[in-house]
């Protein structure tokens, strides 16, 4: 079974392992699934895209401050009578831009939306709950071009967890399991730490 969303690739975790042969992969692709998610988990964030709609409260008509790690934006609507109708479509590049400036080329998420002064023509609505909608993919960064630290850390992470698997009292691939060993172990934690999400709320 193919691995799906998974921050290292078989190969590599048999490499590390000094594996042959095929008897174990499944184990082993169980194990790079569970490490890639308590990544995700551990670090507040995923670091693959997803096509997805959500929706956000403004607090300033005049920008967005995401809690989310956004890509790209396909539409940006907003509910300006909380009707539950997004009837103002915006336009990229006259209404709003997205920041930082060079997120994309500096393999960063973007994480503000900005009305476009002096040409936008709208502002947020800031006395409707979710009154703005975002279409678009969302992810810290497109999927299979993931930090190699990040890379490096679900290497490491797969690696302890298949090799606890194998233990006198074996345990299997948990995600609970996942956790544990990505709290208790310093060399993760330094990798993982300058991409964990400090939460704000939009």
């Amino acid at each position: 079974m193919p691995l799906t969303n998974a921050y290292t690739t078989l190969a590599a975790l048999k490499s590390r392992l000094h594996l042959a042969g095929s008897e174990q992969d499944g184990r082993l692709e169980s194990t790079i699934t569970t490490a890639s998610r308590q990544i995700d988990q551990h670090t507040g964030r995923r670091f693959y895209a997803a096509s997805e709609t959500r929706y956000y409260s403004a607090l300033s008509p005049y920008f967005i401050h995401l809690p989310d790690d956004l890509l790209s934006v396909t539409t940006l609507k907003t509910d300006e009578d909380g009707d539950r109708t997004f009837e103002v479509t915006w336009s990229s590049g006259r209404d709003y831009y997205l920041w930082p400036d060079n997120a994309t080329l500096d393999g960063r998420p973007y994480e503000v939306i900005r009305v476009d002064i002096p040409n936008g023509l709208y502002a947020f609505p800031t006395t409707v709950q979710r009154g703005v909608q975002v279409v678009g993919s969302f992810g810290y960064c497109a999927t299979g071009s993931h930090p190699p630290a990040i890379e490096e850390a679900c290497l490491r992470l797969s690696e302890r967890l298949f090799m606890l698997s194998n233990a006198p009292l074996g345990v299997t691939g948990s995600p609970e399991l996942g956790l544990m060993r990505v709290a208790s172990d310093r060399d993760l934690m330094d990798l993982l730490w300058p991409y964990t999400r400090r939460r704000g709320f939009a």
